[in-house]
Order: C-alpha cells, then sequence, then structure tokens
C-alpha cells in the first residue's frame, strides 16, 4: 500500500509584484511571440506593448507605465540605434536592451556605447531572462539612488532656507536690539562732554555706558556664535604686540575692577610677546577671560595677568583669578556654548555662557589653544593661551584706534566743522546725532530716506554722508548706487544696527568707507569720520 503525502500549497500573495510594462519595438510577430514566451518562462510576468514603426515606438514612449525596451535592431525604415537615441532622449530612465538574430560584434559595443542597457541575440535567446532581470534590478536600485539624491537635496535645500531664515532673523533681531541703544549711547557721549559734571552724574553716565556695552557684547556674541557654527569666522592676521593688547583691556576693564576692589597683578615676562594674530579678535579674547575673572571673583579678591616664552616659538598667556573656581567635572564642559559650569554655583551671575565658547573658537583659529584649571569650588581659576609668536621683525599692530587716525580726527575737527548729511529714519537717534555733532563743531542736515536725501543732495554739497542702512523706502547701499550714478559721491559712513558679515560687505561694495554698527561710542564715531574725511581729501 503506497501512502499519499498531502500536498502543502503555497500561501496566496496578495501583494504579488505587478507584471513588468514591455515596450517591445518588433516587426516580426513571431518573434515576438517567442519573446514573450522566453520571459515567461524564465519567471517574468510581462505586459507587452508592441510598435513596429518608428511613429509607433515614440507614441508608445509617453506611457509612464514602463518598465523595459526590448527593440530588435533592423526594422523597416528604423533601426535599433535611432530607436535607442530616441529613448535616450526622451525616456533614459528606462533600461534599453537589444534583441537580434543580426547584431555583430561591432555593432553590439557600438549600442553599449551608445547608452543600451544590454544585447541579446536571437540565437542565445535564453540569456534574456537573466539579462532582463538583471537590466531591471540595476534600474531599480538607480531609481532608489536617485530618489536618495533627490532627498538629500530636498533636505539640503530645506536647510539652506532654514539657515538662511535664521540669518534673516539674526539679522532683524541684531538691528532691532541695538538701534535703541544707539541714541543712549550718544547721548552718554553728549553728557561725558558737558561741562560742571558732578562725581554722582559722572558715575551714573559711566553706569549706564558699561551697562549699553554689555548689552551690545552679548548681541555681538550671538552673531559670533553664529559665524563659528557656519565657519564664517574670518580672521585678519598680522604681527600684534600682546602686552599692547593686555594694557589696553585692563584699562577698559579698570572701573568693573575699582567697583568689586579687585586687586590686579601683572607678570608679563615674555620677552617674544608679539604675536601672529587678529588684533581686535585677542582683544576679544582678552576682554572675555578678563571680565570673567571679574565676575566670578568676590569682592577684595585678586587677578593675576601672566605672559612667558612657552616651547614651539609660542607664546603662553594666563588669566589666574582667586573666584569662585571650577569643578574639576566641568573643566571642559564650560567652553560649551550658553554653559556657565555648575548651575547651582553660577546661575545667579549674568551673562549667556557664550564668552568661553567664542575664546576657544578665536584661539584655536590661530592654531593656538586654551584651557582651564582650577583646584575646584572657591580655589580660584587659571585660563592659559597658547599662541604662536610672530617670525618676522615687522612692527606690531596697536589695538583699536592707531594714533594716526587720532591725528587725522584732530585735524578734521579743528578744520572749522563739516557739512554733514545724516541719513537716519530713527527719531531718537536723528536728534541725538545732531546734538553730538553740533557739539564737536559740525553742521548736520537730516533726511529720514532715500528719496529725502536724494532731493537735499540735489542742491547741496557735503562733506561726509552718515547713512543707516534700513530706510522705510530702501536701504542704504541703494542710496549709495544712486548718489555714484549721479555723480553726487561724497566720503560714507555706514551706521547700522544691521551688523552681519554680508551686511559690511554691500556697504563697502557700494563706496561706503566704513560700516558702523550700532551702538557706536562718540570716540570709534570721531575716529571713522575724521580718517574718512582725510582719506578722501
Amino acid at each position: 500500500m503506497t501512502a499519499t503525502l498531502p500536498q502543502r500549497h503555497a500561501p496566496v500573495d496578495d501583494r504579488a509584484p505587478a507584471p513588468v510594462h514591455v515596450l517591445m519595438l518588433e516587426d516580426n510577430r513571431l518573434d515576438a511571440q517567442l519573446t514573450a514566451a522566453q520571459l515567461s518562462s524564465s519567471g517574468i510576468s510581462v505586459k507587452i506593448t508592441r510598435a513596429c514603426t518608428r511613429d509607433e515606438f515614440c507614441a508608445a514612449l509617453d506611457d509612464h507605465t514602463l518598465d523595459l525596451i526590448l527593440a530588435d535592431f533592423v526594422l523597416p525604415q528604423f533601426d535599433g540605434i535611432t530607436a535607442l537615441e530616441i529613448a535616450r532622449q526622451t525616456r533614459p530612465e528606462l533600461p534599453f536592451i537589444i534583441v537580434s538574430g543580426t547584431l555583430g560584434e561591432e555593432l553590439a559595443i557600438e549600442t553599449l556605447k551608445r547608452g543600451a542597457t544590454d544585447y541579446v541575440l536571437k540565437q542565445r535567446i535564453t540569456r534574456l531572462g537573466m539579462a532582463v532581470k538583471r537590466a531591471l534590478r540595476e534600474a531599480d536600485d538607480r531609481r532608489k539612488r536617485l530618489a536618495a539624491e533627490e532627498e538629500m537635496q530636498r533636505a539640503r535645500e530645506s536647510a539652506e532656507r532654514a539657515n538662511k531664515a535664521k540669518d534673516q532673523f539674526l539679522a532683524m533681531l541684531s538691528h532691532e536690539l541695538r538701534t535703541p541703544l544707539n541714541p543712549v549711547m550718544a547721548a552718554v557721549g553728549v553728557l561725558e562732554n558737558s561741562a560742571g559734571l558732578t562725581q554722582e552724574t559722572g558715575y551714573l553716565i559711566e553706569l549706564i555706558r558699561r551697562n549699553v556695552e554689555l548689552q551690545a557684547r552679548l548681541i555681538d556674541d550671538l552673531l559670533d556664535l553664529t559665524r563659528i557654527a557656519k565657519g564664517k569666522f574670518e580672521l585678519q592676521i598680522e604681527p600684534v604686540d600682546s602686552h599692547a593688547v593686555i594694557e589696553r583691556v585692563l584699562e577698559i576693564c579698570r572701573t568693573d575692577l575699582g567697583a568689586k576692589n579687585l586687586r590686579i597683578a601683572t607678570d608679563l615676562t615674555a620677552r617674544r610677546h608679539v604675536v601672529m594674530a587678529d588684533a581686535a579678535r585677542l582683544h576679544q579674547v582678552l576682554w572675555n577671560l578678563i571680565k570673567n575673572a571679574v565676575k566670578f571673583t568676590p569682592p577684595f579678591g585678586g587677578i593675576a595677568i601672566r605672559t612667558a616664552d612657552a616651547e614651539n616659538e609660542s607664546l603662553a598667556l594666563e588669566v589666574v583669578d582667586t573666584g569662585v573656581g571650577i569643578a574639576p567635572a566641568n573643566l571642559e564642559s564650560i567652553f560649551n556654548p550658553f554653559n556657565q559650569g555648575d548651575d547651582t554655583q553660577y546661575q545667579r551671575m549674568a551673562g549667556l555662557g557664550l564668552g568661553l565658547t567664542i575664546a576657544r573658537a578665536i584661539v584655536e583659529a590661530h592654531g593656538g589653544s586654551i584651557i582651564a584649571a582650577s583646584d575646584g569650588l572657591n580655589q580660584g581659576s587659571r585660563f592659559t593661551v597658547i599662541m604662536p609668536q610672530a617670525q618676522l621683525p615687522m612692527a606690531p599692530s596697536r589695538p583699536r584706534v592707531a594714533k594716526a587716525e587720532r591725528n587725522c580726527t584732530k585735524a578734521a575737527f579743528n578744520s572749522g566743522g563739516l557739512d554733514i548729511l545724516l541719513v537716519e529714519d530713527h527719531p531718537d537717534t536723528q536728534q541725538v546725532m545732531i546734538r553730538v555733532l553740533n557739539q564737536f563743531g559740525h553742521r548736520v542736515v537730516t533726511a529720514g530716506s532715500v528719496a529725502e536725501a536724494l532731493a537735499i543732495t540735489e542742491s547741496r554739497t557735503f562733506n561726509l554722508l552718515i547713512s543707516d542702512i534700513g530706510l522705510p523706502d530702501g536701504t542704504g547701499v541703494d542710496l549709495m548706487r544712486e548718489l555714484n550714478a549721479r555723480n553726487r559721491t561724497m566720503p560714507a559712513i555706514a551706521l547700522s544696527g544691521y551688523g552681519m558679515d554680508q551686511d559690511v560687505k554691500n556697504s563697502m561694495s557700494v563706496g561706503f568707507a566704513m560700516h558702523l554698527t550700532k551702538p557706536v561710542n562718540i570716540d570709534k564715531l570721531f575716529a571713522a569720520i575724521g580718517k574718512t574725511v582725510v582719506e578722501r581729501a
């Protein structure tokens, strides 16, 4: 007795793949049937659209459900090469396989050079199934790759749009935060130059100045962080006297040191204290470090500034304080953005926690390093900066306003004053700037828009233009372009709340001699005016 085993039926797959839609260019019906049969015997389910002529072939290419083209090589008044060229122009994504009984080796190679996916001789039609499967697999891989690339491109474009929107937001935020600070800073300058100030009034004026400058510094830090993140941190490297920079920063911080009765000691023993650096950025690093030391050192404490020659032709610069110290676990994380160490220790301290992040980025951009050290909380801290020393016997750059610029300023203001066109739409800034400039003997005419400024220049000439960038009917850049076109050029300074790198470049590209970012103090404004007028004289 023979037992019959029950048959196991494969489960029905409701998700079976759709038939492969083949465009078959074949004028011989029997060959077309044989080709279809060979595909079926290879396990390929197909839907065939057959074309015999050029017109039928071109019309069939409009069907976007096609997966594959199989083409004979020799057709009446038509050939496989021409079909291939048409297909590659209109449907380059479709695999194209030549199926012919007359294709020689040279012609086969020629078709591949012109973009055919493969070729199969009718004498070896059993290869067709394998060739089709490979072509479909490669086409699928290509589609997936292209889809991934398109998705990546969309993501890149989305990120670029987001970055552009962020930059625009930061530029606008900077402008809106800076603009109200400018009349305050200018008013402080007017008051400082007033006669008969009492000691108490002088103290209050200095208090206002100090806090406006702090607010401006916080805005600058946010913009610097953006530049760092985007890798757009530009440096102007030159020989710089680090000791001169230290003296300048200590001079600026002297009021803060005195307010807390902090002892300051300097031990500047480096013999080669000229470094290769961006003077303004080195000033910023030292300002951040010393301001941090002041902030985190209690009253009657001490701060020491030291320099020494280090290994590998470098300068070691230390800022040491007797302040609250740093927990060992935070010695590295304090350089992270928005980090101020142990929150319970520092949460009462003002600031965004960006100073050290920016300081490290600046130092590392110079090829140097900065490290923090502390014996623990309430044990003080030490920050050590290593910078490359200058190798060339060149005169070092002095920080901030050079003596030559100060002389230019003095000469400009001793010449009977200037006729100045002030283009500013912010009422408070406009009024206080008039007072500042009048106080030093200058004659000021104001305009609140591009159109008003252009109208004024039609009937008057000026020694200097000071213009805001953001104006109701355009920009200061538009104004300069139009003045240039009308041959009404004059020495010009941009004074704006817009202070992104591109804003500065835009201003300089149309002829502004300088771009000052609000709020600007009087000394810096006068230095800019003097330098601009004298250089254009």
